[in-house]
Order: structure tokens, then sequence, then C-alpha cells
């Protein structure tokens, strides 16, 4: 897998990720906006939402490297299951983590 058809995979998945990303960032951007009130909690919620819109971005990276390392290696597909597999868990453990750090700001702030 050249460059091009690296980047054309990456460009592939914009449009399922974009609205996503647009909103973590527009809800990491109130959050900040909100530093006065409770700054622990900000803290928290900012952290959370920073977690989460760094793992659509490293998932929007990840997956096409993944899919070049494989076609260029030419593994069996048991192997690249559980590549996908591996990557998939360790992104999902990430967004829940910020999931629950915005869930930690949000019981933070109802105090």
């Amino acid at each position: 897998m050249d460059v091009q058809a690296l980047l054309m995979s990456m460009l592939m998945q914009l449009p399922a990720r974009v609205p996503l990303l647009i909103a973590l960032a527009v809800a990491l951007a109130l959050v900040l906006r909100q530093r006065a009130a409770d700054p622990f909690a900000v803290r928290l919620a900012a952290w959370g939402f920073g977690v989460m819109l760094a793992a659509q971005v490293l998932a929007a990276v990840t997956y096409p490297l993944l899919q070049a390392y494989v076609t260029s290696a030419a593994l069996p597909f048991a192997a690249t299951g559980l590549f996908y597999s591996v990557i998939g868990i360790g992104l999902a453990m990430i967004e829940a983590t910020g999931l629950i750090l915005v869930a930690l700001a949000v019981v933070r702030r109802r105090r």
C-alpha cells in the first residue's frame, strides 16, 4: 500500500468521524469557557473530552496504518482479525476512560 492509498483510506473515514470530532471539539471549548464555576470539575471534563477527541484522531490514523501493514505483510485472516480486535479494544478503553472522566465531572458539579 503506497502513501496515496494510505491517505485515501484516512480520508474515506472523514465523513463518519467529522461530526463526532466537531461535537467533541465544541464540547471541549464550552467546558473550557466555564473555568471559574468549579475548577476541578472543569478540569475533569476537559481531560475527558480531550481524551475522547484524541482517541477519535488516533483511530482515524491507526486503522489505515494497520490496513497497510496487513496488506504489506500478507498476514492470514485470523491474524488480521486479532490485530483489529486488539486495536479496537485499546481504542475503546481510551474512549471509556474519557467518558468516565466526563461522568466524574458531572457528578462533581452536581455536589
